[in-house]
C-alpha cells in the first residue's frame, strides 16, 4: 500500500477528484481515505498544519496500514526568485528551520541525537522523476525547510541564514515526516507544488489559490495512475 499525507483538505480540489470509490477509515485522530488504482492500493489523509500533528499523522498511517511508500504532497513558500508559482518540486533532503541545540555542539536545525537532516535518495523518487519526465511534467529537484511558523518577509529574520540560504522549499511538515519515516524501511518521498513567495512584499498564498489546488490534485493523479 502507498500513502499519501497533506497537510489540509484546501490543497487538493476535492477528494472526489481523486477516486470515485473512495473507502473511509476513522480513528481517533485521523480520517483516512482508501482506494485502488491498477490493482495497487492507496490510502490518503490529511495530518493538519504543523510538526506535532504531521508526526503524529505519519506514525499512525505507518502503523496502523502495511505501507510499501509513503509520499508527502502539499504545498510550500520558496525563497528563490527563479522559482514560481505552481512550480512542482522534489525534495531530495529535508532540514529544521527552527531547531536550535548548538549550545550543545549540534549544528543549527538538528534534533539531539537525529541527524543534521533526512535524505530522500531512494527507488521511490527515481520512480516519481520517470514518471514526470515521460509525461512531460517540469519539476525541480531541491531542498526543503521546515518550521511552525508561516514563513513571510516579515518574520524572515528569525531564521538561521546559513540553513535557510541552502533549502528552496519552505513548509511545515515535511521534516518531521521525514524525520519519523526514516526510523522505518518505508521508502519517502516529498512533492510541494509552490503556493508563494516569501520573498515577496505582498503575500499570494491566498491569491494563488485558484490554481495549486489544481495542480496537487493532478500531480496525485499521475502518481497513483502511473506508479508500479
Amino acid at each position: 500500500m502507498i500513502g499519501f499525507i497533506i497537510a489540509l483538505e484546501e490543497e487538493i480540489t476535492s477528494i472526489k477528484d481523486i477516486d470515485k470509490n473512495i473507502k473511509v477509515y476513522q480513528t481517533d485522530f485521523f480520517k483516512y481515505y482508501l482506494f485502488s488504482k491498477n490493482n495497487i492500493d492507496f490510502v490518503l489523509v490529511f495530518s493538519g498544519v504543523g510538526k506535532a500533528n504531521a508526526a503524529a499523522c505519519c506514525l499512525e498511517i505507518i502503523k496502523t496500514f502495511s505501507l510499501t511508500k509513503l509520499i508527502n504532497i502539499g504545498v510550500c513558500g520558496v525563497n528563490k526568485k527563479d522559482i514560481k508559482t505552481d512550480d512542482v518540486l522534489l525534495l531530495s533532503r529535508n532540514y529544521y528551520l527552527d531547531v536550535d541545540a548548538t549550545e550543545f555542539g549540534y549544528k543549527y536545525g538538528q534534533v539531539p541525537k537525529e541527524k543534521e537532516y533526512f535524505e530522500n535518495n531512494n527507488k521511490l523518487n527515481s520512480d516519481i522523476k520517470s514518471i514526470f519526465e515521460v509525461n512531460e511534467i517540469n519539476y525541480k529537484e531541491c531542498y526543503g525547510g521546515t518550521s511552525d511558523s508561516f514563513i513571510t518577509l516579515m518574520n524572515i529574520d528569525k531564521l538561521n541564514k546559513e540553513v535557510f540560504n541552502i533549502v528552496s522549499a519552505i513548509d511545515m511538515e515535511a521534516t518531521a515526516i521525514n524525520q519519523i519515516a526514516s526510523k522505518t524501511k518505508i521508502d519517502t518521498a516529498f512533492i510541494k507544488i509552490v503556493s508563494d513567495n516569501i520573498l515577496e512584499e505582498k503575500n499570494k498564498y491566498t491569491e494563488n489559490q485558484i490554481s495549486w489546488p489544481k495542480t496537487v490534485t493532478n500531480i496525485i493523479n499521475l502518481i497513483t495512475n502511473n506508479i508500479k
